[in-house]
């Protein structure tokens, strides 16, 4: 069998939303106009008697059959992404099904070879570690097999798994080691040979990133939080001669990780500073911003939330995860009027999302609009899966309110 060196990916990408904090005295950026959703892609075929509405079911179907259908499965966690636009791991499922599903862009995957990518992967990317910092695939080892199948169409599945097995076991390359342990759960096995990869490299920084996210993901948050300043501190510079090096990791995402985990840890001073260097390295990081308005409104202080959420919102229009969250503090604060606009807004952007429209029900519901209200139920109840516990006390009010009650 032909031997294939592993190459380490770098996680996460540049950024294509603005945000700016509230209290920065910079000057805003340019506020961009809201990106129209593409058409839907078409419904999974999902077992017998699954609901197309509900988010679990196609996760679960898109891990099954991704390492055999990876089309159907990109199908199902799109629609999870569409039915949950606010999670990161529907878009990391759409991303490995995708690099299973088209040969050049796996091979480009596994040779490290970022130039060769379709945009449309980096933008998947990119949105997940908005979402989470900390995701990551958990599909390398069909990843890997599939690239074995492509240098080797001959194989039976017998001979493919020996052959996988073999390679695995008997690499010397302690990234291919680090791979198979963690795809194997073997967790503190990945972080020894991710540290003795680290030691082969002229600028290790993605891989004490990747170590990072390996000791939060056991629990161990102190010896995360080293590994990211680690690297930090190695990080390589944006310029190299006259050579571009375009950073899949960059500075403001890993001050991001730093501060979710100081977050984590109760220590919001630290992160809040955090927060703020990830703005000082990027103004458009909008994941910051959000954050540092829901510290602002945390101590009480709803004038600053409410200002950069409204800022956010600007310089990120498409975003519905920074909508949502201004909507909830409009709401709060009596503005009322100015949620249901922003709601209704989430639901001309996502229009598979539910929640959106719950809340301007009840909005309605509350303000003694009985017809609006009907409708909003009404469209909150169809995007629902059948089996769900709310949908027989929606229905009943959705009746009260059709009975003038």
């Amino acid at each position: 069998m032909r031997v294939i060196r592993l190459v380490r990916r770098s996680v996460s990408g540049a950024f294509v939303v603005a945000c700016l904090s509230a209290s920065a005295s910079a000057q805003a950026p340019k506020p961009v106009a809201a990106v129209k959703p593409p058409k839907p892609l078409p419904r999974p075929d999902l077992p017998a008697g699954a609901d197309p509405n509900d988010i679990r079911a196609l996760l679960v179907f898109g891990n099954q059959a991704l390492a055999k259908r990876p089309d159907d499965a990109r199908r199902a966690f799109y629609w999870a992404s569409r039915l949950d636009p606010l999670s990161g791991a529907p878009l990391q499922g759409q991303y490995d099904a995708w690099l299973l599903s088209d040969k050049w862009q796996r091979r480009a995957w596994m040779r490290g070879d970022r130039n060769q990518f379709d945009r449309g992967l980096d933008s998947l990317e990119q949105l997940a570690a908005m979402r989470d910092p900390f995701t990551a695939s958990t599909h390398v080892m069909s990843l890997f097999r599939m690239y074995v199948v492509d240098e080797n169409p001959r194989l039976n599945e017998v001979e493919l798994d020996f052959a996988v097995d073999q390679y695995y076991r008997q690499s010397t390359s302690p990234s291919i080691q680090a791979y198979y342990a963690e795809s194997d759960g073997r967790m503190k096995a990945a972080l020894d040979a991710w540290a003795q990869a680290a030691k082969g490299l002229k600028s290790p920084w993605g891989i004490h990133a990747t170590r990072g996210r390996i000791f939060r993901s056991i629990g161990m948050r102190d010896s995360a939080i080293a590994a990211y300043q680690t690297a930090l501190a190695q990080r390589p510079e944006a310029k190299k001669g006259n050579k571009l090096v375009i950073l899949y990791q960059p500075v403001a995402l890993l001050h991001f990780a730093l501060a979710q985990l100081h977050g984590e840890g109760n220590d919001v001073a630290a992160m809040q500073q955090d927060l703020e260097k990830a703005l000082e390295e990027d103004a458009s990081f909008w994941p910051a911003q959000l954050r540092l308005a829901l510290l602002a409104q945390q101590r009480g202080d709803t004038a600053a939330a409410l200002a950069g959420l409204e800022l956010a919102a600007a310089t990120s229009p498409s975003e519905p995860m920074v909508l949502m969250q201004l909507g909830y503090l409009q709401s709060a604060k009596g503005m009322i009027a100015e949620a249901l606009a922003t709601f209704k807004k989430v639901t001309e952007l996502e229009p598979y999302y539910a929640l959106p429209h719950l809340l301007m029900a009840q909005i309605y519901d509350h303000s003694d609009f009985a017809e609006e209200a009907v409708a909003a139920y009404s469209a909150h109840l169809a995007l629902l899966p059948a089996n769900t516990s709310s949908r027989a006390a929606i229905t009943a009010r959705i009746a009260a309110l059709k009975g003038g009650q």
